[in-house]
């Protein structure tokens, strides 16, 4: 999943998927690298192997840690839309993926949405539905 204006993409930062972890941005590889494969999948779920994404708090601020845990399947603090537009949003709070500067090795956060560079990702490969 890359942002193209900073061209960093969502990243584990090399932590462990056996733990949660904050999820990360870092320069896109020029290949497929393992610490960058991350889909979208039919439950609605931005996930890497068996974690998903989510977002904890059910009263959000005006930025929120976006963490990677195990899928759990049941939506709420883990279920995400990706527009046309190329916005990720987190379904529970309506708070767009945000890369904030850009900057290599950041953890993620999600804000309040907006018509920004920042908050428009996507994937390299779409298959059709």
């Amino acid at each position: 999943l890359r942002n193209p204006e900073y061209d960093v993409c969502l990243d584990n930062l090399q932590n462990d998927d056996k733990d949660s972890y904050a999820l990360g941005e870092y320069v896109c590889h020029k290949f497929m690298a393992s610490s960058q494969f991350f889909s979208f999948s039919k439950n609605f779920e931005l996930r890497r192997e068996e974690n998903c994404a989510q977002v904890n708090t059910m009263f959000p601020g005006a930025a929120e840690a976006v963490m990677m845990s195990p899928c759990l399947g049941l939506g709420g603090t883990q279920e995400w839309a990706h527009t046309q537009e190329g916005k990720i949003i987190h379904k529970t709070t309506k708070l767009c993926l945000d890369a904030g500067n850009g900057d290599s090795m950041s953890n993620l956060v999600v804000t309040r949405c907006r018509n920004v560079p920042s908050q428009i990702w996507f994937f390299d490969h779409y298959i059709d539905s």
